[in-house]
């Protein structure tokens, strides 16, 4: 029997990069704001204030360009109440939020470039998904499907040795929108959507995706907010059951 296919999102799921993401997205906003500021390299030497309203609304982030919404919010006063006023928020600064992608990247491949342990040493993976990697790979094809870039999984996934063919690493450098990835690669090989699970920790990815007929997974150890009512269809994974459940759906 061919093995089914199975789609990980990264952060959040596969590794918290929580510190990783805040010092690279404060570094490039001090750059977009002009701010005069060196670059830091540790959470300690993020202020606070930017440190706190970075984790506490992490969770409404997609594109990497999104960051750049965390930390102007912040300078200019303004609430992020839930995801409507986050949209809001995007609306207001959607020109900036592609430039500012490229800069994040532009210094994350610095400080990678400065010290590239360094910078591993700033992610952690879930103990829970590495003992789960080889028994699952066991049954399925993995693919990452991720707004992370191409480069940085690669070697994570290799820093925690987590084995995959990098061909089936689909990053921000394919595209920002995992809708289109996944209809990239339902179409490329030709997958029965049925024999197909893409797991997230963000609840509005997952509903986004409804209309490809493939299997959804909620992941309750991420970065999201569960919400308050689950849609049926969408499978809910926690660190005891998800090695369980997922081989449970090979029926």
């Amino acid at each position: 029997m061919s093995k089914k296919i199975l789609l990980w999102d990264f952060d959040g799921v596969i590794a918290n990069s929580l510190d990783e993401c805040l010092i690279t997205s404060y570094n490039a906003f001090v750059i977009q704001e002009n701010l005069q500021l060196k670059p830091v390299r540790s959470v300690r030497e993020v202020p606070v204030v930017h440190r706190d309203h970075f984790f506490r609304y992490r969770k409404y982030v997609r594109p990497a360009g999104e960051y750049y919404l965390l930390h102007k919010s912040l300078t200019l006063g303004q609430s992020i109440s839930d995801y409507q006023s986050f949209k809001k928020l995007r609306s207001v600064f959607a020109d900036t939020i592609q430039p500012f992608q490229q800069l994040f990247f532009a210094e994350r491949n610095k400080f990678r470039a400065e010290n590239e342990n360094a910078w591993l040493l700033k992610h952690q993976v879930y103990p829970h998904v590495t003992k789960a990697w080889d028994p699952l790979n066991h049954y399925y094809d993995f693919m990452i499907v991720s707004n992370k870039d191409q480069r940085s999984i690669s070697l994570l996934l290799n820093y925690f040795g987590l084995k995959i063919d990098n061909n089936h690493i689909f990053g921000a450098d394919f595209s920002s929108d995992k809708h289109e990835i996944i209809v990239h690669i339902l179409a490329e090989n030709r997958f029965d959507p049925n024999d197909v699970t893409f797991i997230d920790d963000q609840y509005n990815h997952l509903t986004d995706l409804r209309d490809l007929g493939i299997n959804l997974c909620y992941v309750c150890w991420g970065y999201g907010d569960a919400p308050n009512k689950f849609d049926p269809s969408i499978i809910q994974l926690t660190v005891e059951n998800m090695q369980s459940k997922l081989k449970g759906m090979l029926v």
